[in-house]
């Protein structure tokens, strides 16, 4: 039997016992764990409250918002371009014929 399931050997437990106790130290992190908890609790009462401000078609206005400014600006650009082309053709044109 022992060659089809060899014994395995358990590893040790390390079993460290602290020489030196520090109750200020002990005091800090228990006031840490308490802050935490309460951060978290803040946390999900917030994600709570802007969970119900989500509606059908709340990405898309978000995003219209966003970038009507850079839509704006690109039509703009876009237009001047066309003009400047549009001039320039026609300085061609007038110079091609004279």
């Amino acid at each position: 039997m022992s060659v089809l399931f060899p014994q395995v050997n358990k590893p040790r437990k390390w079993d460290y016992r602290p020489i030196y106790y520090d109750p200020q130290k002990d005091e800090r992190e228990q006031k840490l764990k308490k802050l935490r908890a309460q951060r978290e609790a803040n946390e999900a009462a917030d994600n709570e409250a802007h969970e119900h401000n989500l509606h059908r078609g709340s990405f898309r206005e978000a995003k219209d918002s966003n970038s009507s400014s850079y839509v704006d600006n690109a039509r703009k650009g876009s237009r001047l371009a066309f003009w400047i082309a549009l001039f320039l053709m026609l300085l061609l044109f007038v110079w091609a014929l004279s």
